[in-house]
């Protein structure tokens, strides 16, 4: 897998349970994510070159996911259960599975979105909870 490949997918990879430590201001809707990681995808190789939009991407994701996660937690905590229900062992999605979803939700509803509730949404899909 080439340098590239691994710095797109660094940047959009969604761990379930980051510990990341510190969530990221949310300054990115949805379908400006969505375009941005699209646009930074097409670049293959040259993608390297680009630190910061993948910071950035990066940071998106990490404070989303902290966000959701958190929410999660607390309900849980509160004694009923969150958006979704992972499952025990830690899961990952690719980049090419976490586009997907992202650019599954209609890009009407994706330029309304926080990347809180496009993850949200994503994660209802993908973990939905049972009983």
């Amino acid at each position: 897998m080439s340098v590239s490949r691994h710095l797109v997918l660094a940047a959009c990879i969604v761990t379930i349970g980051i510990d990341s430590s510190a969530a990221s201001a949310q300054q990115m809707n949805a379908d400006l994510f969505y375009q941005r990681a699209i646009k930074l995808k097409k670049k293959g190789p040259l993608a390297i070159f680009q630190r910061k939009e993948i910071k950035a991407l990066i940071a998106e994701v990490e404070g989303a996911g902290k966000i959701v996660k958190e929410r999660r937690l607390a309900a849980e905590k509160a004694g009923g259960h969150g958006a979704y229900c992972p499952p025990k062992e830690r899961d990952r999605m690719t980049s090419d599975e976490y586009l997907q979803r992202i650019g599954a939700i209609p890009q009407t509803d994706r330029k309304r979105m926080t990347m809180v509730e496009a993850v949200t949404r994503m994660l209802e899909r993908k973990y939905p909870c049972r009983g």
